[in-house]
């Protein structure tokens, strides 16, 4: 586990659209992570300065997860599956 990464997801729904969006930062050792959503990947990203953001949203087409505060999200090096950051 990485101690000193962070992160932050926002988590939106609108009558017309639902968008959701997550970064993690100060990442060391990953040269790309993957996002899950209670046990479901929704995307991978490279990480790039320490950084990687996945936004998913209706109006692009993209069909994001439903989260709740009980989701369980977690961020993981791709290549080895360690939990990076996880939320819940």
């Amino acid at each position: 586990v990485e101690p000193i990464a962070q992160g932050r997801a926002k988590y939106e729904v609108r009558s017309d659209r639902r968008k959701w969006n997550i970064e993690v930062e100060k990442v060391l050792d990953a040269a790309a992570v993957e996002f899950f959503v209670n046990g479901q990947s929704v995307g991978t990203r490279p990480i790039v300065l320490g950084t990687a953001e996945l936004e998913l949203s209706t109006q692009d087409g993209a069909n994001p997860p439903v989260v709740t505060q009980t989701s369980k999200i977690r961020v993981k090096n791709a290549e080895t599956g360690a939990v990076i950051l996880r939320a819940n």
